[in-house]
C-alpha cells in the first residue's frame, strides 16, 4: 500500500477530528434519574436503622456497682430530718394522720374562739369610763392609766377566780407595755412595781421561788423600801431554805 499524500493525510485528520485510528473515547454513564423524594426517604430509613441499632446495643457502661454508695439509712435520715414518706411504716403513717387531725382540730378551735371574741367586741364596745373626767398631760401618762384600768384590773379579777395563767399574762403584758414607752413618768414606775409584786405573789402560789426572787429584786431595785417586795422575798428565801 502506497503512502498517502500530504493532502490526503490532512483530509483524514480533518474528517477524524483529531482522533486516532482504532481509538474510541470512553462512554460516560447516563445521569441518575432518581427523584429527590426517594433520596430523602433513603436517608430517613438509614437514620432509623442507626437509632434502632443504638437502642439494641444500649449503654455499654455498667453503673450497678455504684448503687447504694453514699446512701443514708432510715435511722440516719430520721436523725437529720431527711425522712421521706416512703420510709415510714404503716403504723407511723397512721400516727402522722392522727397528728394532722389533732392539729386541724386545734386550728378550728382557735378560729372559733377568735370569731367569738371578735363578735363580742362588735356587740359590746370597750369600756372607756376610766377616761371620763380625767386629764392626761402626756401620751405616756395616758398609756399608764390605760394599763392600770384594763390589764391590772383584769389580772386581779383572774387571780381571784384562780385563773393564774390568765392573770400572769395580763400582768406581764402590762409591764411590757409600760416598758415599751421608753422614758417613764413616776406613776409608770409605781405601776410596774405593783404589777411585779402581784406576779411575785402569783409565783409564791406556784412555789416558783426563783421567779419570786427575780420579781422582788426588780421591785427593790427601784423601791428599796417596798414592804410587799421585802416580805415576799423573805417568804421565798424561807421556803427555799426548808426545801
Amino acid at each position: 500500500q502506497s503512502m498517502p499524500s500530504l493532502k490526503e493525510k490532512k483530509a483524514q485528520e480533518a474528517a477524524g477530528a483529531g482522533t486516532r485510528k482504532g481509538f474510541e473515547p470512553p462512554t460516560r454513564p447516563p445521569p441518575t434519574t432518581a427523584p429527590k423524594a426517594e433520596a430523602a426517604a433513603a436517608v430517613e430509613q438509614a437514620d432509623k436503622e442507626s437509632v434502632a441499632s443504638k437502642k439494641v446495643a444500649g449503654d455499654r457502661l455498667d453503673y450497678s456497682r455504684f448503687q447504694g454508695i453514699g446512701a443514708d439509712t432510715k435511722a440516719e435520715r430520721l436523725q437529720t430530718g431527711d425522712i421521706v414518706w416512703d420510709d415510714l411504716s404503716k403504723e407511723e403513717k397512721t400516727e402522722v394522720w392522727k397528728a394532722e387531725d389533732q392539729f386541724d382540730e386545734i386550728l378550728d378551735k382557735k378560729r372559733k374562739e377568735d370569731d367569738t371574741r371578735k363578735k363580742e367586741l362588735q356587740e359590746k364596745p370597750p369600756d372607756l369610763s376610766w377616761v371620763q373626767g380625767r386629764k392626761f398631760d402626756t401620751y405616756e401618762a395616758f398609756c399608764v392609766a390605760r394599763v392600770e384600768a384594763t390589764l391590772k384590773k383584769g389580772g386581779n379579777e383572774a387571780f381571784q377566780r384562780g385563773e393564774l395563767e390568765e392573770a400572769k399574762r395580763l400582768w406581764q403584758g402590762g409591764v411590757d407595755m409600760i416598758l415599751s414607752l421608753g422614758s417613764l413618768p413616776s406613776e409608770g414606775t409605781d405601776l410596774i412595781c405593783t404589777l411585779r409584786n402581784n406576779l411575785a405573789q402569783l409565783f409564791l402560789k406556784e412555789k416558783n421561788w426563783n421567779k419570786v426572787k427575780e420579781m422582788t429584786d426588780k421591785v427593790l431595785e427601784k423601791q428599796p423600801t417596798n414592804q410587799k417586795a421585802l416580805f415576799r422575798r423573805a417568804q421565798a428565801f424561807f421556803a427555799f431554805a426548808l426545801w
